[in-house]
C-alpha cells in the first residue's frame, strides 16, 4: 500500500529497498553506514525522484550505523570501499557473525560514522513510523533489537524480516520477537546444503495478524 513506511536497516546497495519502492509505492527509510553504498542509493534515489511525477519523495536515506544506544563510532572495513561490499562492523566485532567466509580480523580502513537506534528514528529525529522493518546486518541483530524497544512494546510493526546466521543467534532473536507478540511464520535458507553455518531470513508478524498471514501466504504459493 502506498502509505507504508519500511525501515531498510543494512541497505548495502539498496536493491532491496528500491524493490519494494517499485512494487507497493511505499516510503523507503534505507539506514546504511558505508559510504560507498550510501552514494549508490542516493545516486538510484535521484534518478528515480527525477522521473516520478509525485510531488512527495518517498526515500530517507539515512548515513548511519543502526545499533543500540546513540553513539559516534569507527565503522571498520574488511576489504577495499566497493559499492554494496557488506562485510564491514560498526563499533566492536563482537557481535558480528564470523564463520562461512566472514572473517573480519583484516582491517583495511577505518571511518568514523553516526550510531542512531530505531527508537530514535522515531522519537528523537521524527521520521514516518515504520510498519514493517527488514534487518540485515551479518550478526548485529540483537544490537539494532535492543535499540527498537519503544517500536517493540508499542507494536508500531506489522512484520518483521531478518536475516540471522547461526542456530545461537536464530533462537535468541526468535525468543526476542516472541516476547513481544510477535510469531515466526516463514523461513528461507540461504544455503539448504551447507552444513558450516545456518543462515536464514526469518518473517515474524504480529500475533494478531497471524490468519492474514497465512491466508496471504497461501493465495502466494497458489500464485508460484
Amino acid at each position: 500500500k502506498k502509505n507504508n513506511v519500511i525501515y531498510d536497516v543494512g541497505s548495502a546497495n539498496g536493491l532491496e529497498g528500491f524493490a519494494m519502492n517499485h512494487l507497493s509505492s511505499s516510503h523507503i527509510c534505507f539506514i546504511e553506514p558505508y559510504t560507498p553504498s550510501v552514494e549508490t542509493i542516493l545516486k538510484t534515489a535521484y534518478l528515480i525522484n527525477q522521473n516520478k511525477k509525485e510531488k512527495e519523495r518517498k526515500f530517507d536515506i539515512i548515513h548511519a550505523g543502526c545499533t543500540e544506544k546513540e553513539s559516534y563510532s569507527k565503522l571498520i572495513m574488511h576489504s577495499a570501499p566497493v559499492a554494496g561490499q557488506t562485510r564491514n562492523t560498526y563499533e566492536t566485532r563482537k557481535n558480528y557473525e564470523e564463520k562461512g567466509g566472514r572473517d573480519r580480523s583484516k582491517v583495511v580502513i577505518e571511518q568514523w560514522v553516526k550510531g542512531i537506534t530505531l527508537d530514535s528514528l522515531v522519537n528523537v529525529y521524527k521520521l514516518k513510523k515504520p510498519n514493517y522493518i527488514k534487518i540485515d546486518v551479518d550478526g548485529h541483530e540483537e544490537s539494532v533489537l535492543k535499540g527498537a524497544k519503544y517500536i517493540l512494546k508499542n507494536k508500531l510493526v506489522k512484520s518483521w524480516c531478518i536475516e540471522i546466521t547461526g542456530e545461537k543467534r536464530i533462537k535468541n532473536i526468535t525468543d526476542i520477537m516472541f516476547k513481544n507478540d510477535y510469531e515466526f511464520v516463514e523461513e528461507y535458507n540461504h544455503y539448504p546444503n551447507y552444513e558450516v553455518i545456518k543462515t536464514v531470513d526469518r518473517v515474524f508478524v504480529k500475533k494478531s495478524l497471524k490468519k492474514k498471514w497465512d491466508t496471504y501466504s497461501k493465495q502466494a504459493n497458489l500464485e508460484l
